[in-house]
């Protein structure tokens, strides 16, 4: 079971303080490569029925965008912490 390192790009979800912009979350350092990469899939095919519908007539509320917006900050900075420490590795060897 491969891990992967914590990245300084695996961080989202900034949020205003009143000194600077802060990240809420990061990517976990612990989790399985395969596990962590199988969670963004489906934190992604959460979203295919909204998309879909929003395709139609039916508009996506703010509340739903708000979470398809998460949705696709925590997918993205799972994949990227992922690919970064596969490209780390392959350098190193």
């Amino acid at each position: 079971m491969s891990h992967f390192d914590l990245q300084p790009d695996s961080s989202f979800h900034s949020m205003r303080t009143e000194s600077d912009d802060v990240y809420l979350f990061a990517a976990n350092a612990k989790a399985p490569r395969i596990d962590a990469l199988r969670e963004a899939a489906v934190m992604l095919s959460t979203l295919q029925p909204t998309l879909r519908n929003a395709i139609g007539a039916n508009p996506i509320s703010t509340d739903s965008a708000y979470l398809m917006n998460h949705a696709l900050e925590s997918a993205i900075a799972i994949i990227d912490t992922v690919a970064s420490n596969l490209e780390d590795e392959e350098r190193d060897s």
